[in-house]
Formats: structure tokens, sequence, C-alpha cells
């Protein structure tokens, strides 16, 4: 599964709804629209962090933004 999410005014971003699995997490900064879904940019994105979701949980992960 893919997902995206926008920061919050205070820089937070927040993705709700995802089933249980193992997650990479990466960040683009200013991207096309839609270009974060094409396979040839997600084969070079750098993963920030890896997370595995068990169930109905809250996982809080830090990561920075790639320029």
């Amino acid at each position: 599964m893919i997902s995206s999410a926008r920061p919050d005014q205070n820089g937070v971003f927040v993705v709700r709804g995802l089933p249980k699995g193992d997650y990479n997490v990466a960040t683009l900064l200013d991207p096309e629209p839609n270009e974060w879904l094409q396979p040839e940019l997600l084969s070079t994105l750098n993963v920030s962090a890896r997370l595995q979701i068990r169930g109905d949980e809250r996982i809080r992960v830090d990561v920075r933004l790639a320029k």
C-alpha cells in the first residue's frame, strides 16, 4: 500500500487507516502531482524508517525531509 501526507502547521505528518503490515517511510520535497505514484521514482527514494503495524496502534516515526 502507498499513502501520502502533507504536514500540518507544526510540521507533523499523520497517516491513518493503514492495514497491518510492514512499511517503508520516505520523504519527498515538492513532488509533482501524482509523481510519488510512479514506480521509477519510488525505486530511487531513500528509506528514512521502516515500521511494522500489527494492529490498532499508534506509531511515531521521526524523519527529516530529503532535499
